[in-house]
Protein backbone atom coordinates (compact mmCIF):
# COMPACT_ATOMS: atom_id res chain seq x y z
CA UNK A 1 0.00 0.00 0.00
CA UNK A 2 1.35 3.12 -1.23
CA UNK A 3 2.30 5.52 1.69
CA UNK A 4 0.23 8.98 1.86
CA UNK A 5 2.47 11.94 0.38
CA UNK A 6 4.14 13.68 2.90
CA UNK A 7 5.13 17.73 3.01
CA UNK A 8 8.39 18.05 3.56
CA UNK A 9 9.97 22.21 2.75
CA UNK A 10 7.54 22.55 0.40
CA UNK A 11 7.92 19.91 -2.15
CA UNK A 12 6.02 16.22 -2.13
CA UNK A 13 6.78 13.30 -1.37
CA UNK A 14 5.23 10.23 -1.84
CA UNK A 15 6.59 5.97 -2.20
CA UNK A 16 7.18 3.71 -2.70
CA UNK A 17 7.58 4.15 -6.21
CA UNK A 18 7.14 8.08 -6.49
CA UNK A 19 10.53 9.41 -5.72
CA UNK A 20 9.66 13.14 -5.89
CA UNK A 21 7.11 15.62 -7.36
CA UNK A 22 7.42 19.13 -7.27
CA UNK A 23 4.87 21.98 -8.73
CA UNK A 24 6.85 25.15 -10.49
CA UNK A 25 5.16 28.19 -10.03
CA UNK A 26 3.23 29.26 -13.20
CA UNK A 27 3.73 32.05 -16.00
CA UNK A 28 7.28 32.33 -14.81
CA UNK A 29 8.36 31.30 -18.37
CA UNK A 30 10.27 34.47 -18.72
CA UNK A 31 14.16 33.52 -17.78
CA UNK A 32 15.28 36.46 -15.31
CA UNK A 33 11.83 38.01 -16.01
CA UNK A 34 12.20 39.91 -19.05
CA UNK A 35 12.28 37.30 -21.64
CA UNK A 36 9.56 36.80 -24.08
CA UNK A 37 8.78 34.44 -27.04
CA UNK A 38 9.50 33.50 -30.21
CA UNK A 39 7.78 35.47 -33.21
CA UNK A 40 7.07 31.72 -34.66
CA UNK A 41 3.90 29.95 -35.13
CA UNK A 42 5.27 27.25 -33.53
CA UNK A 43 5.75 28.78 -29.72
CA UNK A 44 2.41 28.85 -28.22
CA UNK A 45 1.82 30.44 -25.13
CA UNK A 46 3.24 28.13 -21.98
CA UNK A 47 5.31 25.99 -24.49
CA UNK A 48 8.29 26.70 -21.84
CA UNK A 49 6.75 27.35 -19.07
CA UNK A 50 7.45 24.24 -16.15
CA UNK A 51 4.56 23.49 -14.27
CA UNK A 52 5.49 19.91 -12.88
CA UNK A 53 8.30 17.42 -12.18
CA UNK A 54 8.25 13.95 -11.25
CA UNK A 55 10.97 11.68 -10.35
CA UNK A 56 9.36 7.70 -10.49
CA UNK A 57 11.15 4.78 -9.49
CA UNK A 58 10.47 0.78 -10.59
CA UNK A 59 12.95 -1.82 -9.96
CA UNK A 60 14.55 -1.57 -13.92
CA UNK A 61 13.88 1.95 -14.44
CA UNK A 62 13.91 5.82 -13.43
CA UNK A 63 10.87 8.04 -15.09
CA UNK A 64 11.10 11.37 -14.95
CA UNK A 65 7.97 13.49 -16.36
CA UNK A 66 8.22 17.43 -17.28
CA UNK A 67 4.37 18.88 -17.63
CA UNK A 68 4.45 21.93 -19.64
CA UNK A 69 2.17 25.03 -19.74
CA UNK A 70 0.81 24.22 -23.48
CA UNK A 71 0.38 20.95 -25.02
CA UNK A 72 3.27 18.92 -26.87
CA UNK A 73 2.29 20.52 -30.55
CA UNK A 74 4.02 19.05 -33.38
CA UNK A 75 4.58 21.33 -35.99
CA UNK A 76 2.88 21.40 -39.59
CA UNK A 77 6.44 20.86 -41.06
CA UNK A 78 9.74 21.71 -40.20
CA UNK A 79 12.65 22.08 -42.37
CA UNK A 80 16.19 23.83 -41.74
CA UNK A 81 17.23 27.02 -43.05
CA UNK A 82 18.84 25.26 -45.95
CA UNK A 83 14.98 24.04 -47.02
CA UNK A 84 15.81 20.35 -45.55
CA UNK A 85 13.02 18.56 -44.22
CA UNK A 86 13.64 17.44 -41.25
CA UNK A 87 12.26 14.16 -39.30
CA UNK A 88 11.27 14.95 -35.28
CA UNK A 89 10.51 11.88 -33.80
CA UNK A 90 11.20 11.63 -30.23
CA UNK A 91 7.58 13.28 -28.80
CA UNK A 92 9.28 16.61 -28.33
CA UNK A 93 9.81 19.73 -30.55
CA UNK A 94 10.24 23.39 -29.36
CA UNK A 95 12.15 22.65 -26.29
CA UNK A 96 15.22 21.00 -24.79
CA UNK A 97 14.70 19.81 -21.10
CA UNK A 98 18.19 19.04 -19.08
CA UNK A 99 17.27 17.45 -15.84
CA UNK A 100 20.62 17.38 -13.46
CA UNK A 101 21.33 15.13 -10.74
CA UNK A 102 23.50 16.18 -7.74
CA UNK A 103 24.45 12.50 -6.63
CA UNK A 104 27.45 13.12 -4.35
CA UNK A 105 27.03 15.10 -1.87
CA UNK A 106 31.52 16.58 -2.48
CA UNK A 107 31.53 19.02 -5.24
CA UNK A 108 34.95 17.37 -6.16
CA UNK A 109 33.38 14.71 -8.31
CA UNK A 110 30.73 16.78 -10.23
CA UNK A 111 30.75 18.84 -12.97
CA UNK A 112 29.51 22.83 -13.50
CA UNK A 113 29.35 23.73 -16.60
CA UNK A 114 25.61 23.38 -17.80
CA UNK A 115 25.03 21.63 -21.67
CA UNK A 116 26.16 23.93 -24.27
CA UNK A 117 24.82 26.89 -25.19
CA UNK A 118 22.51 27.19 -21.78
CA UNK A 119 24.75 29.94 -20.74
CA UNK A 120 24.47 29.15 -17.10
CA UNK A 121 26.92 27.61 -14.52
CA UNK A 122 25.86 25.39 -11.38
CA UNK A 123 27.94 26.32 -7.74
CA UNK A 124 30.59 24.39 -6.52
CA UNK A 125 28.34 22.76 -3.95
CA UNK A 126 25.99 21.90 -6.20
CA UNK A 127 28.45 20.01 -9.10
CA UNK A 128 26.56 17.36 -10.82
CA UNK A 129 27.52 13.84 -11.59
CA UNK A 130 24.53 12.70 -14.58
CA UNK A 131 22.30 14.97 -16.92
CA UNK A 132 19.22 13.58 -18.60
CA UNK A 133 18.35 15.21 -21.96
CA UNK A 134 15.27 15.40 -23.43
CA UNK A 135 15.58 16.64 -27.51
CA UNK A 136 13.71 17.07 -30.25
CA UNK A 137 16.80 15.52 -32.27
CA UNK A 138 18.87 13.25 -29.29
CA UNK A 139 21.33 12.15 -32.08
CA UNK A 140 21.99 15.47 -33.44
CA UNK A 141 22.80 16.31 -29.73
CA UNK A 142 24.74 14.12 -28.84
CA UNK A 143 27.22 14.87 -31.59
CA UNK A 144 27.26 18.22 -30.75
CA UNK A 145 28.49 17.21 -27.09
CA UNK A 146 31.16 15.74 -27.97
CA UNK A 147 34.74 17.33 -26.29
CA UNK A 148 32.03 18.86 -23.60
CA UNK A 149 33.05 18.11 -19.58
CA UNK A 150 30.22 16.47 -19.11
CA UNK A 151 30.03 14.48 -22.35
CA UNK A 152 30.89 11.18 -20.52
CA UNK A 153 28.02 11.78 -17.89
CA UNK A 154 25.15 13.15 -20.42
CA UNK A 155 21.86 10.55 -21.40
CA UNK A 156 20.28 11.95 -24.43
CA UNK A 157 17.11 9.60 -24.65
CA UNK A 158 15.68 8.47 -28.12
CA UNK A 159 12.47 7.02 -27.06
CA UNK A 160 10.43 9.92 -24.47
CA UNK A 161 6.76 9.87 -24.70
CA UNK A 162 4.61 12.88 -25.30
CA UNK A 163 0.81 12.98 -23.70
CA UNK A 164 -1.02 15.73 -23.47
CA UNK A 165 1.38 18.32 -21.98
CA UNK A 166 4.00 16.29 -20.31
CA UNK A 167 6.76 14.23 -21.88
CA UNK A 168 8.18 10.71 -20.49
CA UNK A 169 11.60 9.34 -20.04
CA UNK A 170 12.11 6.30 -18.74
CA UNK A 171 15.53 5.70 -18.15
CA UNK A 172 18.11 2.52 -17.11
CA UNK A 173 18.27 2.35 -13.29
CA UNK A 174 22.04 1.24 -14.15
CA UNK A 175 22.55 4.07 -16.50
CA UNK A 176 22.28 6.31 -13.60
CA UNK A 177 24.50 4.39 -11.46
CA UNK A 178 21.85 3.09 -9.25
CA UNK A 179 18.20 3.87 -7.78
CA UNK A 180 17.85 7.33 -6.50
CA UNK A 181 19.37 8.29 -3.45
CA UNK A 182 17.59 10.24 -0.58
CA UNK A 183 20.29 12.83 -0.20
CA UNK A 184 20.48 13.31 -3.94
CA UNK A 185 19.23 16.71 -5.38
CA UNK A 186 17.92 17.55 -9.08
CA UNK A 187 17.43 20.90 -11.73
CA UNK A 188 15.93 21.39 -14.26
CA UNK A 189 16.26 23.66 -16.87
CA UNK A 190 13.74 24.30 -20.06
CA UNK A 191 15.78 26.38 -23.10
CA UNK A 192 14.39 26.32 -26.39
CA UNK A 193 15.20 23.53 -29.05
CA UNK A 194 16.26 24.67 -32.90
CA UNK A 195 16.82 22.42 -35.47
CA UNK A 196 19.54 23.61 -37.23
CA UNK A 197 23.23 22.93 -35.71
CA UNK A 198 24.17 26.49 -34.91
CA UNK A 199 22.81 30.46 -35.72
CA UNK A 200 26.45 31.90 -34.42
CA UNK A 201 28.25 32.42 -37.64
CA UNK A 202 29.34 35.77 -37.19
CA UNK A 203 31.17 35.06 -33.61
CA UNK A 204 32.53 32.05 -35.08
CA UNK A 205 34.12 34.34 -37.75
CA UNK A 206 35.26 36.54 -34.93
CA UNK A 207 37.12 33.64 -33.09
CA UNK A 208 34.15 33.91 -30.43
CA UNK A 209 32.45 30.87 -31.41
CA UNK A 210 31.09 28.75 -28.26
CA UNK A 211 29.88 25.12 -28.58
CA UNK A 212 25.89 24.87 -28.37
CA UNK A 213 23.82 21.94 -28.23
CA UNK A 214 20.92 23.12 -30.56
CA UNK A 215 19.86 25.94 -28.16
CA UNK A 216 17.91 28.92 -29.22
CA UNK A 217 19.18 32.43 -28.93
CA UNK A 218 18.06 35.33 -26.60
CA UNK A 219 18.31 38.93 -28.31
CA UNK A 220 17.20 41.84 -27.74
CA UNK A 221 14.09 41.97 -29.60
CA UNK A 222 12.09 38.20 -29.88
CA UNK A 223 12.64 36.79 -33.35
CA UNK A 224 10.47 33.82 -35.50
CA UNK A 225 13.33 31.94 -34.38
CA UNK A 226 14.78 33.83 -31.16
CA UNK A 227 13.51 34.71 -27.66
CA UNK A 228 13.88 38.36 -27.04
CA UNK A 229 14.06 40.42 -23.91
CA UNK A 230 18.16 39.72 -23.48
CA UNK A 231 20.76 42.41 -22.93
CA UNK A 232 23.06 42.94 -25.26
CA UNK A 233 26.33 40.84 -24.56
CA UNK A 234 26.79 37.33 -24.69
CA UNK A 235 26.61 36.12 -20.63
CA UNK A 236 22.87 36.24 -20.31
CA UNK A 237 21.30 32.78 -19.74
CA UNK A 238 19.62 31.04 -22.83
CA UNK A 239 17.31 29.35 -20.13
CA UNK A 240 13.77 30.32 -19.54
CA UNK A 241 12.73 28.11 -16.95
CA UNK A 242 13.97 26.28 -13.88
CA UNK A 243 13.05 24.76 -10.49
CA UNK A 244 13.80 27.42 -7.75
CA UNK A 245 14.59 25.70 -4.51
CA UNK A 246 12.03 27.33 -1.85
CA UNK A 247 12.96 30.73 -0.58
CA UNK A 248 15.06 31.66 -3.34
CA UNK A 249 13.62 33.62 -6.76
CA UNK A 250 14.41 32.37 -10.50
CA UNK A 251 14.37 36.14 -11.66
CA UNK A 252 16.86 36.50 -9.11
CA UNK A 253 19.26 33.41 -9.92
CA UNK A 254 18.87 34.48 -13.55
CA UNK A 255 19.70 37.97 -13.40
CA UNK A 256 22.92 37.25 -11.43
CA UNK A 257 25.18 37.34 -15.10
CA UNK A 258 27.38 40.02 -15.54
CA UNK A 259 28.53 41.14 -19.52
CA UNK A 260 30.62 43.33 -17.74
CA UNK A 261 32.77 41.22 -15.65
CA UNK A 262 32.04 38.02 -18.17
CA UNK A 263 30.12 36.29 -15.27
CA UNK A 264 27.28 33.67 -16.50
CA UNK A 265 24.78 33.19 -13.99
CA UNK A 266 25.50 30.29 -11.37
CA UNK A 267 22.50 27.89 -10.17
CA UNK A 268 21.85 25.76 -7.29
CA UNK A 269 20.48 21.94 -6.91
CA UNK A 270 16.68 21.57 -5.61
CA UNK A 271 17.02 18.42 -3.05
CA UNK A 272 14.03 16.68 -1.96
CA UNK A 273 15.32 15.71 1.08
CA UNK A 274 17.37 18.36 2.73
CA UNK A 275 17.64 16.66 5.75
CA UNK A 276 19.58 13.78 3.67
CA UNK A 277 21.93 15.37 1.96
CA UNK A 278 23.21 17.90 4.86
CA UNK A 279 23.84 14.36 6.64
CA UNK A 280 25.96 12.66 3.63
CA UNK A 281 27.91 16.40 3.43
CA UNK A 282 29.03 15.67 7.08
CA UNK A 283 29.64 12.39 6.71
CA UNK A 284 32.63 13.37 3.49
CA UNK A 285 36.14 13.59 4.94
CA UNK A 286 37.10 17.09 3.97
CA UNK A 287 41.26 16.48 2.34
CA UNK A 288 43.51 19.06 3.83
CA UNK A 289 45.51 21.50 1.35
CA UNK A 290 49.50 20.45 1.49
CA UNK A 291 51.84 22.34 3.88
CA UNK A 292 52.47 25.53 1.66
CA UNK A 293 52.72 28.73 3.51
CA UNK A 294 49.35 30.36 5.04
CA UNK A 295 48.33 33.88 5.79
CA UNK A 296 49.50 34.39 9.32
CA UNK A 297 47.40 35.59 12.21
CA UNK A 298 48.38 39.27 11.47
CA UNK A 299 47.51 38.99 7.78
CA UNK A 300 50.57 41.22 7.26
CA UNK A 301 52.89 37.87 5.64
CA UNK A 302 52.52 34.59 4.21
CA UNK A 303 49.87 33.79 0.86
CA UNK A 304 45.96 33.42 0.99
CA UNK A 305 45.85 30.08 -0.59
CA UNK A 306 43.09 27.91 -2.33
CA UNK A 307 42.19 25.25 -4.85
CA UNK A 308 40.58 25.34 -8.35
CA UNK A 309 37.28 23.35 -7.99
CA UNK A 310 36.73 23.47 -11.51
CA UNK A 311 37.65 25.15 -15.15
CA UNK A 312 35.00 26.24 -17.39
CA UNK A 313 36.63 27.77 -20.07
CA UNK A 314 37.33 31.64 -19.18
CA UNK A 315 35.88 30.86 -15.42
CA UNK A 316 38.07 29.46 -13.12
CA UNK A 317 36.14 28.43 -9.57
CA UNK A 318 38.21 28.19 -6.60
CA UNK A 319 36.83 27.50 -3.28
CA UNK A 320 36.15 29.98 -0.27
CA UNK A 321 39.20 30.50 1.94
CA UNK A 322 39.29 31.39 5.37
CA UNK A 323 40.70 34.73 4.61
CA UNK A 324 39.23 37.42 2.36
CA UNK A 325 40.35 38.05 -0.87
CA UNK A 326 40.10 41.41 -3.03
CA UNK A 327 38.23 41.77 -6.48
CA UNK A 328 41.19 41.77 -9.16
CA UNK A 329 43.60 40.16 -6.99
CA UNK A 330 46.11 38.30 -8.78
CA UNK A 331 46.78 35.01 -8.19
CA UNK A 332 49.46 32.36 -8.63
CA UNK A 333 48.17 28.88 -9.86
CA UNK A 334 50.60 26.30 -9.26
CA UNK A 335 50.61 22.03 -9.42
CA UNK A 336 50.36 20.23 -6.22
CA UNK A 337 54.15 19.37 -6.55
CA UNK A 338 54.72 23.61 -6.57
CA UNK A 339 55.31 23.81 -9.97
CA UNK A 340 54.13 27.72 -10.97
CA UNK A 341 51.59 27.09 -13.99
CA UNK A 342 49.64 30.20 -14.66
CA UNK A 343 47.86 33.08 -12.82
CA UNK A 344 44.18 34.03 -12.76
CA UNK A 345 42.29 37.31 -11.90
CA UNK A 346 39.45 37.23 -9.14
CA UNK A 347 36.14 38.59 -10.22
CA UNK A 348 33.43 37.60 -7.79
CA UNK A 349 32.76 36.70 -4.33
CA UNK A 350 30.41 34.39 -3.13
CA UNK A 351 29.87 32.69 0.47
CA UNK A 352 30.91 29.27 -0.93
CA UNK A 353 33.25 29.94 -3.53
CA UNK A 354 35.51 32.33 -5.80
CA UNK A 355 35.21 32.99 -9.45
CA UNK A 356 38.42 34.37 -11.69
CA UNK A 357 39.34 34.33 -14.85
CA UNK A 358 42.85 33.00 -16.17
CA UNK A 359 45.21 35.64 -17.24
CA UNK A 360 48.05 33.19 -18.24
CA UNK A 361 48.80 29.39 -18.51
CA UNK A 362 44.87 29.34 -18.88
CA UNK A 363 45.39 25.86 -20.99
CA UNK A 364 47.12 24.57 -17.98
CA UNK A 365 44.89 25.29 -14.99
CA UNK A 366 43.40 22.48 -14.07
CA UNK A 367 41.10 21.23 -11.19
CA UNK A 368 42.94 20.69 -7.50
CA UNK A 369 45.90 22.99 -8.48
CA UNK A 370 46.73 25.14 -5.91
CA UNK A 371 46.38 28.99 -5.64
CA UNK A 372 48.18 31.70 -4.03
CA UNK A 373 47.02 35.33 -3.01
CA UNK A 374 49.55 37.87 -1.96
CA UNK A 375 47.80 39.15 1.25
CA UNK A 376 46.24 42.74 1.49
CA UNK A 377 48.44 45.34 1.62
CA UNK A 378 48.26 48.17 4.78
Amino acid sequence: MASPFLQIAGLLLAGPSTHWIVEDPRYDDKGPGSYVYPTGQPYAPGSYDLRRFEVEVDPKFVTFRVTFGAPLKRPPEVRRSDAIRIELENEIYVQNVDIYVDQDPSPRNGVTEAVPGRNVVFAPEAAWEKVVILAPMPFAVRSALSGWAGEGRAIVPADLQGRGNTITARVPIDQLGGPPEPHWGYQVLISGAVWDPSFDAVNRLFGQHRPNAFTMRVVTVPEPVAFGGSELGGYHPAVIDLLAPEGRSQTHLLKAFSNEDQVLAVLPMVYPNPIAFEAAQKAQVRPELPGLPKLSADGRVGYIETRVRDVQGEIVVLERPEAEVTALSIGSVLTPEGEAVGQVVLTATYPDFLLATPVAGKERLKKGHLVRFQPPKE
